[in-house]
């Protein structure tokens, strides 16, 4: 430290020496001039200045904000934040502690200052990852569930909400046309004041204008332009569009679905240049990642509406007669029907009299007589109706009794296609468990199925909460009693088949009937738990989380702790900020099989169409369906595999729908003009129902069940394993059940001529690696076999 002769009154060698070899930066100065009279070396180093220098300074050219003066009463806080001003101008800011000190007669101010800019800077920092972090848990859940009609002013909504957040003065998302890298569109924009839309006129844009973008779009790579000016020379092109439009700064996210681009969100700077932080980006990726699934969202419903209306087409335009009765009143009639029974659009009102008449006494007896008894699969129909709420739906039902409002219908064909909205989730309240419920919300706008969603569930909340075990139950509401469906912890794989006495209580019915979250301290010592089931865990403390909806109860999750233990109200409350998105979870499981239910019964519907077209094949289908998947049972295949088996099964003669009675109902030998036409029922089928995403790994089937392993079957000739392999396990079992079958121009073959034709037909029609697994498994059917052709997958 340096010194002169004025300081020397109050300061010692020994006490100087001390103060120069501090790690801290230390000024003392006089408090009545404000004049730095000491700076020790850790403070010259800091300040960039001379000790000469610094002692001609008062503390005001220093300490610019003034925080110095929190030392000028004794009894004042000695301690404030504020900004000190280096030699060379640079700006720091600092903590000061302060102190004061009389010395014969002069009063003295000690001031300790440290830089505080990395740890304040780390700080905010930390401070803004969090807030959009907040900002992402509450979007994640906004789309779930969300109406088709109501996804497009939700992603305004949310692109507004993130322009504001990432102060860019323009936020867009860009959407490939058609689904393929030709040309995009502007679809979604959001301006901050002052910016003029650009949206209208950027519509249908060629893909070739921005070259450099879409390589690194299909890199997967993130573009984060800070200054246009500085785009490297491939990006020229981008480069001289961007400058016309005055943007300064650019960063754009590709936005993927199933490893497709679909399009990309943009960020633009106009006024200023922008740096756009990497650990940010991480967020507005993941922003990206919830608009591509939203959007994805949007054109699977369209593209299933267009489906249906094309399928409704064919219905309309059947050469088959379709009505669908509720009560006395036609609901709906195709174009054969009407001219076949003489009725208009009017008929829709017709008297009860009058039905009877037009219908026909003989049909309308055997109506009311199939309402008295559990009769199905009659006659096959397609319609759509608009019901007192003004809700469309699609029916396709085969003569049996179904309740639409409270009223019994009788339909000549099944499925019951009804769209349904399930409540947004709640924003969030607890920060410490924003994570865990984003995850939970994302959870329920997943495509995973109900035990895949439950098992996640089960998992994500034992391990948040700290849990020994989790158990998840679904309630049966029909026959009054829980369902165990996930487990985590040491009992998740046998939780599920755990049996129990209907007479013994369980802690998942106590909470239920409670409606509220329930702690049982002591497992062994509480009511609500029976003993038998208590003793086959080694938990001490459960908690029962009941989960309703309006009044229904949908189930419950418990959580379970091996110690003894007892609850906060803090932690009860933090448990019960779970429950919304759990219960969204709960109806997200509860939607997915009924509408797995839904497609599955449209897709018997249509089978069973087919059927009653064909007067001689009732039974076919749901024979070779049944068989085929057995077949994939002994194969080894996954259940998903199964499940694709049998939509393709019951879908494979879809595309006769299209083929005239003339034909396809004609006794005797088709002409080669008539045959080449039947063959089109393959490529008739696929046509109808590739839009259909769910149903694409099961095309194979009704597209090349007639393929033939040596390459002499149709549509395309394949040959050997060029022929998928569900496809082949079908056209064994299809013909096997066409020889075993009585047909008008045939008796059933007997069980040896069978074998004998497919041994002889092994490696020609069919794959020879199938023919004796096939046969075995015909060798065990037993006459129950096809008494009960019921699927279990």
């Amino acid at each position: 430290m340096e010194s002169n002769s004025s300081t020397k009154p109050f300061i010692n060698i020994k006490f100087e020496q001390v103060f120069n070899h501090m790690p801290e930066a230390y000024l003392i100065g006089d408090l009545s001039t404000q004049k730095v009279l000491f700076a020790n070396r850790a403070m010259l180093h800091f300040s960039g200045y001379s000790y000469n220098e610094i002692s001609q300074l008062t503390i005001d050219d220093i300490l610019i904000d003034q925080s110095h003066h929190v030392i000028t009463d004794p009894n004042d806080n000695n301690y404030s934040e504020g900004f000190f001003q280096s030699k060379n101008g640079n700006r720091f800011l600092v903590e000061v502690n302060g102190s004061i000190l009389e010395d014969d007669g002069i009063i003295l101010f000690i001031l300790m200052i440290r830089d505080i800019t990395e740890r304040k800077t780390k700080y905010k920092s930390l401070v803004a990852r969090l807030d959009m972090e907040a900002m992402l848990a509450g979007l994640s859940t906004r789309f779930i569930n969300l109406d088709v009609n109501d996804i497009p002013s939700a992603i305004q909504s949310v692109i507004m909400e993130v322009g504001d957040f990432s102060g860019a003065d323009r936020v867009y998302i860009f959407e490939f046309d058609d689904g393929e890298l030709e040309t995009m569109t502007n679809t979604y924009e959001w301006c901050s004041t002052g910016v003029i839309s650009r949206q209208n006129i950027l519509v249908r844009l060629p893909v070739v204008m921005f070259p450099w973008w879409i390589e690194n779009f299909r890199k997967g790579n993130i573009v984060n332009i800070p200054d246009v000016n500085l785009m490297p020379p491939e990006a020229s092109t981008e480069k001289e569009m961007l400058l016309l439009h005055s943007i300064r700064s650019v960063l754009l996210i590709p936005l993927f679905l199933e490893r497709k681009l679909i399009g990309f969100l943009g960020f633009e700077a106009l006024h200023d240049f922008r740096e756009w932080p990497e650990n940010n980006n991480r967020f507005l990726k993941m922003i990206g990642n919830i608009f591509a699934n939203a959007l994805a969202h949007k054109k699977d419903v369209i593209a299933l509406q267009q489906s249906e209306k094309r399928y409704r087409d064919v219905v309309e335009s059947s050469p088959n007669p379709m009505v669908v009765l509720m009560g006395n009143q036609i609901l709906m009639v195709n174009s054969a029907a009407k001219k076949i029974l003489r009725i208009s659009e009017s008929g829709m009102s017709l008297k009860s009299s009058e039905v009877k008449k037009i219908i026909s006494p003989k049909i309308y007896r055997y109506i009311n007589k199939f309402l008295k008894i559990n009769a199905t699969n009659k006659a096959p129909i397609e319609f759509e109706y608009i019901n007192s709420d003004n809700e469309r739906y699609i029916l396709d039902i085969c003569l049996q009794k179904i309740s639409i409002d409270n009223e019994i219908a009788v339909l000549i064909m099944a499925t019951d296609l009804t769209s349904r909205k399930i409540l947004e989730s709640e924003k969030v309240e607890n920060i410490k468990f924003r994570f865990a419920i984003d995850k939970i919300s994302l959870l329920a706008n997943s495509s995973q199925t109900k035990q895949e969603t439950l098992q996640f569930l089960a998992d994500q909340l034992g391990e948040i909460l700290h849990a020994n075990g989790c158990f998840v139950s679904l309630w049966d509401n029909e026959n009054n009693k829980a369902v165990p469906v996930a487990a985590y912890g040491p009992y998740r794989h046998i939780y599920r088949n755990i049996a129990k006495d209907n007479n013994e209580p369980t802690l998942t019915a106590s909470v239920l009937k409670s409606k509220k979250i329930m702690v049982v301290p002591d497992v062994l010592k509480s009511p609500h738990i029976s003993k038998s089931i208590a003793e086959k865990f080694p938990s001490k403390t459960l908690i029962g989380i009941p989960i309703l909806h309006k009044e229904k109860k949908l189930g419950a999750v418990l959580l379970a702790y091996n110690k003894l233990r007892n609850f906060s109200l803090d932690e009860i409350s933090r448990i019960d900020s779970l429950v919304e998105p759990i219960k969204l979870v709960f109806l997200k499981a509860q939607l997915h099989e009924e509408i797995e239910i839904a497609y599955d019964q449209t897709l018997e519907g249509w089978a069973r169409a087919i059927e009653y077209r064909e007067h001689e094949l009732l039974n076919h289908t749901r024979t070779v369906t049944k068989a085929s998947v057995e077949m994939g049972v002994i194969l080894g295949f996954s259940n998903e595999d199964l499940i694709q088996i049998k939509r393709g099964a019951l879908l494979h003669d879809i595309g006769k729908m299209g083929i005239e009675d003339r034909i396809l109902l004609k006794n005797g030998k088709l002409s080669d003009e008539e045959f080449d036409e039947m063959k089109k029922h393959t490529t008739l089928a696929y046509e109808m129902l590739k839009e259909i995403r769910y149903l694409k790994p099961a095309l194979d089937i009704p597209l090349n069940h007639h393929e033939h392993w040596d390459g002499g079957g149709y549509p395309r000739g394949l040959r050997g394993e060029e022929i998928p392999l569900f496809a082949r396990i079908f056209t064994l079992v299809d013909v096997w059940d066409a020889l075993s079958s009585k047909r008008p121009y045939k008796e059933p073959w007997p069980k040896e001529k069978i074998r004998a034709y497919l041994l002889d037909e092994s490696g020609k029609l069919f794959d020879p690696t199938l023919v004796p697994i096939f046969l075995q498994f015909v060798d065990n059917l037993t006459p129950d076999w096809f008494d009960n052709l019921k699927i279990n997958i």
